[in-house]
């Protein structure tokens, strides 16, 4: 029996470990921070409010009715005459009243390309639409959390000029403009599942207000959410896009005929939808959206040429230039930060390449308010330039001298139209260069910050390694923990002689803290040391342990103490040495050249684009090689096969996604019927019993404090939840969830709480069995929840995701046991394996490093409204379940023993039996197996730690690229987010395994 000092001892040094792991978690948020602060910037908010402009421009409306249909991508709006049922789209063709509207009313209509700024969220382009500034990327962050917009808007300079507005629609509305409004029909916006409700309100309340005479509306802003809802839920090329689209269209229609001469109707999207429903990147599907513009009275003076304009004719217009053209059409005062120009058709009643055809007054209109509009926008660049002194001195020279010349020829200008066109062209010129610097500074990084970033994911990355390479005695050093928190504040001090200490100043302090703190544990205190021995030992294993024999040799011992506990522990098994056995430093090579190879390949954004394929390629090079190094053992043929299943898994591996939530519904035939099966239902009922095979195990090793019982109620409980899950799934697949209550709420939250349940009693009244079968109980009880999550194709990735993880651990339980090969090598190899496995089924399990391939759905299973809290829960377990699995799972690098029956024949039960012995020897001698722990688990927190400082070194340098957000900044975010979800599961880990 192991004595309670041992597992006294034994705990310690775990929680040794677990204190290592929170101190590199504390670094890499320091460094996260610093180079957050530094990479994506955030705009000085003006907050000043425009009086008047001191050019008079009348409005030539009185009214507006003013539609946002979310998401409304611009070929939403076209019509493919090419194209007639049942060939058509279900998007295509279906708002047919925008199409005749330009063929008959040519001379009362507008179509526009619609061009968003990204961030393409809903939030951060409201505030675009409303005050004409460039939301920041950082910015995307506050998409959950709406709050009041502090800067000037048209919205909020309409209200002030004593217009009446009425609201209806997203209730992200009303926490903008908080007080605005005087009367709003606001509903909820973020169940994506609620496909009517929102819009339902609308058009009850929609043509009631504009035939209201009594002059108790000016302008009415209509917010539908439902198109944007169809493309979360089930995606642009569903049916009921079909529906939603065709609904919209009545309600153009009715709005169409009930509005009078005075009114300009706008309608819009805020962005667009890629082909599954996502949004939120840069690409043309999410930028682009549709701007429809129709008055019974004329506003384009272009003869009628009885067809609509054709694509190319169609002209772009930024987001933003919306805003100074409703405030000219309507007479108000243009938002002091607008930094759009108004739209010349709107107000020149002719196509921008045709302004010299266009009608004098209309010319001389437009002429006012583009002046109108560079004065607000040269007050604003002023008073922005004297708050943050962040513009180039001769970039604002030289606006400020374009700015000069365009008031001179508008001061001077006559009536002909030759020099109205020569003083709008002076104007237009002022507005690019002007958008063009203020573009170029918002994209100006801070280096210093940036590079503080670096330095501190450095720092993290060395002292991961340093602590890998180190003992636990020297680990569990109380002068250690000292020296450490001594370096901390060191770097804060004297970064903050340098930099001051404020409150801006502070990412870049914590960043400075983490690198002192990170220089006093690996330099300071004497750590350096065993880095240099255990690379040595790492890269020349033979050399490193002959040296160490001749020392013993010339001290007069015959074999190093090492040597000896390694022949203590083989017992009865004689050691093998496989085919690289003697060359055990050819793991750590093949593995080094594995890391180096996919830190290489991203900085190239077409691989990161493929990073799904070169991990599944290295994660067979890493097969290859651990099934190589287990031939000529007793159980050969045991880990051929191993190595066969795990190249299996690895290739269907690429062929099973597990998509969004809702991905199957719109799944119709035998086929994909015959998917459904494969991917969902049969997993399903596979994994539980594959993952409860661990209770094999348990009731061969349980000790008496857990009788055979459990094992039955736990099965119970497994198969019912199980039962449950597929209950929920196959509802959804009917589409009768919303029918049946008890299924859509009661089933998933009673998967959940059980779990939850579970897992806490788990935890309060455990017993001694052995680790890996903690760790397999653990990963059982939790799968229906997990399933849940993740969405009905799940279960086919989890599955392989356990096969492949089983055979990893067979064959490196059987190379280890067998091979004399160095375990600094060995263990640096299995740690770069486990990393790739989280890293390839990342992909698996349906996720790219993209915003707009984020499973927003993931947060409503279970729950009928949005809660913030336990929406990011589930969207982080969503997001990063494969590294929460493998991090979680580290501690079975080493304490996994493999199965008895690896060996067959007549073997297999005396190799049972002394594999019991030999596991209750490895309790004895509890220090050796933590040895082992400490140092991988160390090295795969190092192997996460130096691949995001591989993020940051390319996305430092590709800052500039064309791809840089697009492809760089998302996989930034990405792989931060993974090292802080890799580095709390390994944690967690540590934690278990210290309370068993």
């Amino acid at each position: 029996m192991v004595n309670q000092k041992t597992i006294s001892s034994a705990s310690g040094l775990v929680l040794t470990i677990a204190a290592v792991v929170l101190w590199l978690l504390a670094l890499h948020a320091a460094s996260i921070y610093s180079f957050t602060t530094g990479f994506f910037l955030t705009r000085y908010e003006v907050k000043n409010f425009s009086d008047s402009d001191p050019v008079s421009v009348p409005g030539t409306f009185s009214k507006a009715v003013i539609l946002v249909i979310d998401a409304l991508r611009f070929d939403f709006a076209l019509h493919n005459f090419s194209l007639q049922e049942p060939y058509l789209m279900p998007y295509t063709n279906r708002l047919p009243s925008i199409f005749e509207t330009l063929r008959d009313e040519q001379e009362h209509s507008f179509l526009f390309r619609f061009v968003a700024d990204p961030p393409t969220t809903t939030m951060q382009r409201l505030k675009g639409l409303t005050t004409g500034g460039m939301p920041t990327f950082i910015d995307a962050i506050d998409n959950f959390n709406s709050d009041a917009i502090r800067e000037d808007t048209w919205v909020r300079q309409i209200s002030r000029a004593g217009k009446k507005v009425v609201f209806m629609g997203d209730d992200t509305w009303v926490s903008l403009f908080p007080d605005t409004f005087t009367r709003s029909y606001p509903f909820p916006s973020f169940d994506v599942k609620d496909l009517h409700t929102v819009d339902n309100g609308v058009i009850a309340n929609l043509i009631p207000e504009i035939r209201n005479r009594n002059g108790d509306w000016d302008v009415i802003i209509g917010h539908f959410l439902g198109v944007d809802h169809v493309g979360h839920r089930l995606g642009s090329e569903h049916p009921e896009m079909a529906y939603k689209l065709m609904q919209m269209d009545r309600v153009l229609r009715d709005v169409k005929e009930n509005i009078d001469e005075d009114t300009i109707l706008m309608v819009f999207g805020d962005h667009g939808m890629t082909p599954d429903g996502n949004h939120g990147g840069s690409t043309d599907l999410e930028v682009d959206s549709a701007l429809f513009v129709y008055s019974k009275k004329q506003i384009n003076s272009a003869k009628s040429t009885g067809k609509p304009p054709r694509i190319e004719e169609i002209q772009s217009v930024y987001q933003i230039d919306l805003v100074p053209t409703i405030c000219s059409l309507l007479g108000a005062p243009i938002p002091f930060g607008n930094l759009g120009f108004v739209i010349p058709e709107l107000l020149a009643q002719r196509n921008r390449n045709d302004l010299d055809q266009a009608d004098l007054i209309a010319l001389q209109r437009f002429a006012n308010a583009a002046a109108a509009n560079a004065e607000q926008v040269m007050r604003y660049l002023q008073t922005y330039s004297a708050t943050t002194r962040q513009f180039p001195k001769e970039d604002l020279k030289k606006v400020e001298a374009l700015y000069s010349n365009a008031q001179e020829a508008v001061k001077t200008r006559s009536q002909s139209k030759r020099d109205l066109i020569q003083a709008i062209d002076a104007l237009v010129e002022f507005h690019t260069v002007s958008i063009a610097m203020c573009r170029k500074l918002w994209t100006t990084f801070d280096t210093v910050a940036m590079w503080i970033g670096i330095l501190g994911g450095l720092a993290a990355a060395g002292s991961a390694l340093v602590a890998a390479l180190s003992t636990l005695d020297q680990l569990n050093s109380g002068s250690l923990a000292f020296l450490t928190l001594l370096g901390g504040i060191f770097g804060a001090v004297v970064g903050g002689l340098f930099l001051g200490f404020s409150s801006t100043a502070l990412p870049s302090l914590l960043g400075l803290s983490a690198i002192g703190s990170a220089f006093f544990f690996s330099i300071v205190s004497g750590l350096l040391k065993p880095v240099i021995m255990g690379a040595l030992e790492l890269l020349f294993p033979s050399y490193f342990v002959a040296s160490v024999q001749d020392s013993a040799i010339a001290n007069g011992r015959k074999s190093p103490p090492r040597a000896r506990a390694s022949s203590a522990e083989t017992g009865d098994f004689a050691p093998y040495m496989s085919p690289l056995g003697e060359y055990g430093w050819l793991y750590g090579l093949v593995a080094l050249a594995c890391l180096f190879m996919r830190c290489a390949g991203l900085w190239s954004n077409s691989y990161i684009e493929a990073e799904d394929k070169v991990s599944a390629f290295l994660l067979a090079t890493l097969s290859a090689t651990f099934g190589v190094s287990s031939f000529g053992s007793q159980a050969t043929r045991q880990m051929i096969q191993r190595t066969l299943i795990l190249y299996a898994v690895l290739k269907l591996a690429s062929f099973v996604t597990a998509g969004k939530h809702e991905s199957f519904l719109s799944a119709s035939g035998i086929s994909a019927a015959a998917s459904i099966l494969l991917q969902t239902f049969a997993p399903m009922m596979a994994l539980p019993s594959a993952a409860l095979s661990l209770s094999e195990i348990y009731e061969s090793y349980a000790s008496k404090s857990a009788p055979k019982r459990s094992s039955y109620w736990i099965r119970m409980w497994l198969h019912t939840c199980v039962a449950a899950v597929m209950t929920f799934w196959t509802a959804q697949w009917f589409g009768l969830l919303e029918s049946f209550w008890m299924i859509r709420i009661f089933l998933p939250q009673f998967v959940f709480i059980g779990t939850v349940v579970a897992l806490i009693l788990r935890f309060v009244y455990q017993s001694s069995q052995r680790t890996d079968f903690v760790f397999g109980w653990i990963a059982a009880v939790s799968f229906p929840s997990l399933a849940l999550i993740l969405g009905p194709p799940s279960p086919a990735a989890l599955l392989l995701l356990f096969v492949a993880a089983h055979c990893i651990l067979d064959l490196s339980s059987e190379i280890e046991r067998k091979s004399a090969s160095s375990k600094s090598a060995f263990g640096f190899a299995l740690a770069v394996f486990w990393h790739l496995l989280s890293t390839r089924w990342f992909y698996a399990t349906g996720h790219q490093q993209q915003f707009n391939a984020l499973q927003f759905s993931a947060p409503f299973v279970g729950f009928d409204k949005f809660n913030l809290v336990l929406g990011a829960v589930v969207m982080i377990v969503n997001t990063f379940a494969s590294q929460m699995l493998c991090g979680f799972f580290v501690p079975f690098l080493a304490f996994w023993e493999g199965r008895p029956t690896l060996i067959s024949g007549k073997k297999a039960g005396a190799a049972k039996i002394q594999q019991q012995i030999r596991h209750e020897e490895v309790l004895r001698r509890v220090p050796r197996p933590l040895e082992t722990l400490a140092r991988r688990t160390l090295f795969y927190v190092f192997i996460a730690s130096f691949l995001f400082v591989n993020t940051l070194g390319l996305t430092y340098m590709m800052r500039r690229h064309l791809m840089v957000w697009r492809v760089f900044a998302p996989k930034f975010v990405f792989e931060a987010g993974a090292l802080l979800v890799t580095d709390l599961a390994v944690l967690l880990g540590m934690v278990v395994t210290w309370r068993h």
